[in-house]
């Protein structure tokens, strides 16, 4: 009788083990698929940011070679820009077209206007023409 109970204790204890197991196992699988969006996109965020380091260092390069204060971007950023946002874009996805339209710098920027604005799923779609000079939170708005 005495033996039993010891067997009946084991099993208690290896299935408490195993079950605390597949409970970390699966904690895990939960936080990397919550995430999975930001890991994903790691390796484009830190591309990004090498880029925009090395262009401002160009343009301050180019501001103290004139020996004037010019701005190597403004002839770009003085005209309005046509984007284009395609249905079922996520607001990360907006935020690196208007990156790469140049319409704002930091794409971080805008999603957080977005969040501010609470419109994460209010943005719509379409052809957007962007004023020179506006703000996250100005095109926030125009895509309302």
């Amino acid at each position: 009788m005495k033996n039993r109970h010891f067997e009946f204790k084991d099993f208690i204890y290896n299935f408490s083990d195993i079950l605390t197991a597949v409970l970390i196992i699966l904690v895990a699988l939960l936080i990397i698929a919550w995430r999975v969006n930001a890991i994903m996109d790691y390796p484009q965020t830190m591309n990004d940011a090498q880029t925009e380091a090395s262009q401002s260092s160009e343009e301050e390069n180019t501001e103290s070679a004139d020996g004037a204060d010019t701005d190597a971007t403004s002839g770009t950023q003085q005209e309005a820009v046509t984007v284009t946002v395609q249905q079922n874009q996520t607001v990360t996805d907006i935020a690196q077209i208007l990156v790469s339209a140049g319409v704002i710098s930091d794409a971080q920027q805008f999603i957080d206007a977005v969040n501010a604005a609470g419109a994460a799923t209010m943005l719509k779609y379409g052809t957007y023409t962007i004023p020179a000079g506006a703000t996250p939170a100005e095109i926030v708005q125009l895509m309302l």
